[in-house]
């Protein structure tokens, strides 16, 4: 794993843990029932709502795959033999 690599897996890292600690929260209102609204919020403090796990695992996976595609496609390029 060269270094470019090594720098883009590390960023993925830091993205994924950040939307660890601060999810996405659902606030549900008395008379708004069928509203719903998201907040990020820090994880010990969602305030009574209650985490949107779907949208957390979303998050989650876009940036594992952008973080393999970009690991994928900065990899050193070896030349062909002949």
């Amino acid at each position: 794993m060269n270094w470019k690599q090594k720098i883009c897996l590390w960023i993925g890292i830091v993205a994924i843990v950040a939307m660890g600690i601060f999810p996405p929260v659902s606030i549900f209102e008395a008379g708004r029932y069928a509203e719903r609204d998201i907040e990020y919020r820090f994880l010990l403090n969602t305030g009574g709502g209650l985490v949107a796990l779907s949208n957390l695992l979303l998050q989650w996976a876009v940036v594992a795959v952008g973080t393999g595609y970009l690991i994928y496609t900065l990899k050193d390029k070896k030349p062909k033999d002949e």
